[in-house]
């Protein structure tokens, strides 16, 4: 299977709640770009999240599928369509 990513947009759903949902399936995304960059706090005191609302908005939005080289179609298909 190639390597690649796979990214979920939360769409009329709460991300977190879709992390959450799939966490039960014993299915662990991760929150892809969270948080932001400008919110570590070594650039918090420089820079604002305010100041970059299409990040900031991503952050919030994103999960990325369990990726790893030996990871079966049949176990993604499962993660991608559990929610």
């Amino acid at each position: 299977m190639p390597t690649c990513r796979w990214y979920l947009k939360a769409t009329g759903a709460d991300r977190d709640e879709i992390f959450a949902a799939l966490k039960e399936y014993n299915i662990f995304a991760r929150k892809y770009f969270y948080p932001c960059i400008n919110d570590y706090a070594c650039y918090r005191d420089q820079f604002s999240s305010d100041d970059t609302p299409v990040a900031k908005r991503i952050a919030s939005e994103v999960l990325t599928l369990p990726l790893y080289p030996d990871l079966s179609l049949k176990r993604w298909m499962r993660s991608a369509i559990s929610y």
